[in-house]
């Protein structure tokens, strides 16, 4: 939700397409070196989802900020850059939302990558 209690608009999921189309003009990544970097995405997306959640559970605001700084760079090299300035306001929201604000937060960053998972 925003500030005015709307639901916040969420840019398209990332797909499994789409990241390959980003590896392959981007990085000029060959077959091979793209379906490295997918496995090498998803297990960086669950270490990070796995920490946010630690994070919020232990209400470890410092975790909390480092992991979110961490989610955005690793969603810009993916070529995310809606679903990064998402992680961004994360980061730069942990003192002023409360950890169900935080919480809501993660979610719609998570639902935005799930395909990679």
């Amino acid at each position: 939700m925003n500030r005015d209690g709307q639901r916040q608009q969420l840019p398209p999921k990332v797909s499994i397409n789409s990241l390959r189309n980003h590896f392959r003009s981007t990085y000029k990544l060959a077959e091979d070196q793209i379906d490295m970097m997918l496995v090498a995405s998803a297990k960086s997306l669950t270490a990070n989802f796995a920490a946010l959640h630690t994070a919020l559970e232990s209400g470890d605001i410092e975790q909390l900020t480092r992991t979110a700084h961490s989610l955005k760079g690793l969603l810009l090299n993916m070529g995310e850059n809606q679903w990064a300035e998402l992680a961004r306001e994360l980061e730069l929201e942990t003192t002023n939302k409360s950890k169900q604000e935080h919480l809501s937060m993660v979610k719609n960053l998570q639902y935005g990558v799930e395909d990679i998972f």
